[in-house]
């Protein structure tokens, strides 16, 4: 052994590639990822001795372009054939390798880093070509056993509230809930089992409060990582020790189903040392589980490196603070955001109800009740500026509900903030433009009818856009229901507008307008009703024929 590109699984649910050099512990090529390289990873232990697990890994990989960048001679290109090496042995227990070379006492290595092997390495008779699929024999075979994915069993909650404490998303549910998290206090420790259905990670986060941030938390991911976590903000959490991604926790298994289900399970000490390392952790990241907090639970995706990205759901949150040494059994409250609820429904009330009221009264209502007021104006005028107006006023305090529930800080990272402030900034353009506009008679008034139709409707669509896109945002969560009826609407609002706009070309050919003027641009907001008689001294009163398309010809007598 010497020279040698190692990949390490372990029974506390870790994988890692490192390089031997010589007759010392194999390091990691990466100490900020652990895992440099490998994807699809699942490891664990069956409890009785067995370790196992699964990974893929490019024949090649790059070193990356970070500050510290892998050394290349260090990850071999398995394109090429190289012998194979298969070793066992134990895991370290205090921070140190037994190697014969022991570390420096400044530098102490992480717990659960491998010690030399117990028994000689199985080393191939011949180099291996991993192109090809060849049978290698090094000794006489050994039996297998079947360990489950990642090693960890189904969550047992016939328990709950006895034995130990359970927060699930329904009572009813078993082992199929959409996330189950037991904890249990034995002595100083706090073990808990964790599962929910995610295609990434799940994650469960001790809180001071309901909301995210600064919380201490646990996520475990679907390539076979635990780590501990601490989250400052709204952005994602961070590793409480870089070095160490698991620091403080213990007896970790962790895994996934391959159907979209990930499993965890661990142990952690109600208080952490922050150790005297060169880089200690902050004791204020890792919370004493010896004090009630609420506890938040999270599911979501992965980044190409394998950390976590944005939940996909709301997380779900206790009702309550948490007593770890209790058994009690919790059901869920979601995420207490009811100011962002609020802005998604005013939201609705402005775009889907009175923006399209507006958009269909300006363009097909202008020929109805001709001779009649609203407040002075013509009746399809007074309605559309009214809905529109009021469409501003409201979305303009649901950017200020939404502000204030953020913290009045603003974020560009997702596609739904950058284009409701397009939709707002065009929906303020609107009545500026209204004000400004040229007379009827005007030779610039095309210009402002064509600007305005099309500020207006570029704000529509998009803000049923922005609508899709948040629906499924964290705070919000929607269910599945309102998708389906905002597709309704979609479609609905397709329906009417071509079944309108027929409807329209055809009154217009064959002339049965009310008002001759009223589909003409040029006359499109007019706000006089047609000249009327009343009240002047002088009336005229003429008769005569039609010509053959019905139209007035000169009249026939005087």
């Amino acid at each position: 052994m010497g020279d040698d590109n190692v990949i390490v699984c372990t029974s506390r649910g870790a994988v890692s590639q490192r390089y031997q050099a010589g007759r010392v512990a194999p390091e990691l090529v990466d100490a900020d990822r652990p895992y440099f390289g490998l994807t699809a990873f699942k490891v664990g232990s069956d409890g009785a001795g067995r370790v196992s697990c699964s990974f893929a890994r490019n024949k090649t990989l790059a070193s990356g372009r970070r500050r510290r960048a892998v050394e290349p001679s260090q990850v071999f290109d398995l394109g090429q054939a190289f012998y194979v090496l298969v070793a066992r042995g134990d895991l370290d227990s205090n921070g140190s390798l037994s190697h014969g070379i022991p570390k420096p006492a400044l530098l102490p290595r992480p717990t659960g880093d491998p010690v030399k092997h117990v028994i000689a390495p199985a080393v191939s008779a011949q180099q291996v070509t991993f192109t090809a699929i060849p049978a290698v024999a090094t000794g006489p075979t050994t039996s297998t056993t079947t360990v489950p994915p990642g090693g960890v069993t189904p969550i047992d909650t016939s328990t709950c509230g006895t034995a130990k404490a359970c927060f699930k998303s329904s009572a009813a549910c078993t082992t199929a809930c959409e996330y189950l998290l037991t904890w249990q206090s034995v002595g100083d420790e706090i073990r808990f089992e964790l599962s929910g259905a995610a295609s990434g990670y799940v994650s469960v986060g001790f809180s001071k409060d309901t909301k995210m941030g600064d919380d201490n938390v646990i996520v475990c991911t679907s390539r076979g990582a635990v780590s501990q976590r601490y989250q400052a903000g709204r952005v994602a959490p961070e590793l409480v020790d870089a070095d160490r991604p698991y620091f403080g926790l213990t007896a970790f298994k962790v895994g996934s189903d391959g159907a979209g289900r990930v499993s965890c399970s661990f142990a952690r000490n109600k208080t952490l040392a922050s150790g005297r390392r060169r880089r200690a952790v902050e004791p204020s990241q890792v919370f004493d589980l010896g004090q009630a907090f609420y506890v938040l639970v999270a599911r979501g995706d992965l980044d190409s490196n394998g950390d976590p990205v944005k939940h996909t759901t709301a997380p779900a949150v206790s009702a309550e603070q948490v007593n770890f040494t209790a058994t009690s059994q919790l059901l869920t409250t979601q995420a207490g955001r009811p100011l962002a609820v609020a802005h998604a429904c005013l939201m609705l009330i402005a775009w889907v109800g009175l923006a399209s009221t507006g958009i269909l009264m300006a363009r097909f209502y202008k020929p109805q009740w001709a001779s009649t007021k609203l407040c002075g104006e013509r009746v399809w005028f007074a309605i559309h500026r009214t809905v529109m107006l009021s469409a501003l006023v409201i979305s303009i305090v649901a950017l200020l509900l939404i502000l204030a529930d953020l913290g009045w800080t603003w974020s560009s990272e997702v596609a739904h903030p950058v284009i409701g402030m397009i939709v707002i900034c065009l929906a303020f353009i609107q009545p500026i433009m209204a004000v400004l506009r040229p007379h009827p008679d005007g030779r610039h008034r095309w210009l402002f009818n064509w600007a305005h139709w099309f500020v207006g409707t570029g704000a529509h669509v998009l803000s049923v856009l922005a609508i899709f896109l948040g629906m499924r945002l964290p705070g919000v969560s929607l269910p599945d229901s309102v998708l389906y009826i905002m597709i309704a609407f979609v479609v609905w609002h397709i329906a009417v507008d071509a079944i309108l706009e027929v409807n329209q070309r055809y009154l217009s050919n064959t002339k049965t307008k009310n008002v001759p003027e009223a589909y003409a641009m040029d006359k499109s907001d007019a706000t006089t009703p047609p000249p009327d008689s009343r009240g002047h001294c002088l009336r005229l009163v003429a008769r005569g024929d039609l010509d053959s398309n019905g139209d007035p010809v000169k009249h026939v007598i005087s």
